[in-house]
């Protein structure tokens, strides 16, 4: 009799399991089909990242719903921050060029060492509809206190979020070394990664400049394999040594409003490298 009871309460246990996690998955199926660019990976992917001295420079800016796919292209109207630089020295003059599955930065390669190129959206505005809205809340990992508050404050309306794109790409013109100084120097985007001087596959997250520990990372590599890291006390974190080719990596932060209806802001960070030796 003993033996049955506990046999029962250990399926209620599984049954209760699964049904909480079938109904996590079904909120994230629903959030992602109605809000498609919440999926949506915005990167700078150049058409090479080896350059020469003289050469016209070409960085590809598209977002997708997965890297290195091309989707669709930034109008020039949308860009709120453009930085460029070539071993330390600003690059003045930087051209665009749209086209309908990317928006194309055009520049020249007037200086040998390691090119900069960085980039921040315009601030855009939406909304979350309210069948959507605990899957939101799942994604940014909310506590039971900010939940509970909205859902009494909102009584059926639309969530309000605006986001932010804050992209960088790093190429080498001639011969560099993406972890060089002028290369572990910040932009000044809102959020971004930054190489740790001379020290190989070593990144900082940086939040306004400072920072951002314990973290999530991504790692997104063009065969489509995804590797998830954390930064550590000091917004460290590392790649792994073994990892090859073109890699994207990415984060978002989400900042909670103080007013329970007010706006709910992403930003998000994407930066583009070729792991070749010759870079590293």
């Amino acid at each position: 009799m003993e033996n049955k009871l506990i046999s029962s309460q250990l399926l209620k246990k599984k049954t209760s399991s699964l049904a909480k996690t079938t109904k996590k998955l079904l909120l994230l199926v629903n959030f992602l089909v109605a809000m498609p660019a919440m999926a949506h990976q915005t990167f700078m992917l150049p058409n090479q990242f080896n350059w020469k001295v003289g050469d016209q420079i070409d960085v590809a800016l598209s977002s997708s719903l997965s890297f290195p796919d091309f989707g669709s292209g930034f109008n020039v109207d949308r860009i709120e921050v453009s930085r460029t630089f070539i071993n330390g020295v600003d690059i003045p003059i930087v051209k665009y060029r749209k086209e309908k599955s990317a928006l194309h930065t055009l520049f020249t390669a007037s200086n040998k060492g390691t090119a900069v190129l960085a980039i921040s959206s315009k601030k855009r505005h939406g909304e979350i509809a309210p069948k959507n809205v605990d899957a939101y809340f799942e994604e940014i990992e909310a506590n039971e206190e900010t939940i509970n508050a909205f859902h009494k404050a909102s009584a059926g309306t639309p969530m309000q979020r605006s986001y932010s794109k804050h992209l960088k790409t790093l190429m080498c013109v001639d011969k560099c070394s993406i972890h060089d100084k002028s290369a572990s120097q910040p932009t000044g985007l809102v959020l971004e990664f930054v190489p740790i001087e001379n020290k190989p596959n070593q990144f900082v997250l940086l939040r306004n400049g400072k920072p951002l520990a314990n973290h999530k990372v991504t790692q997104a590599l063009t065969n489509k394999k995804t590797y998830f890291k954390e930064t550590n006390a000091e917004g460290v974190f590392m790649i792994e040594p073994e990892l090859s080719g073109t890699l994207m990596l990415g984060s978002v932060v989400i900042t909670v409003p103080e007013e329970v209806m007010g706006t709910y802001h992403s930003d998000y960070a994407t930066l583009t490298i070729n792991l070749s030796p010759s870079q590293k």
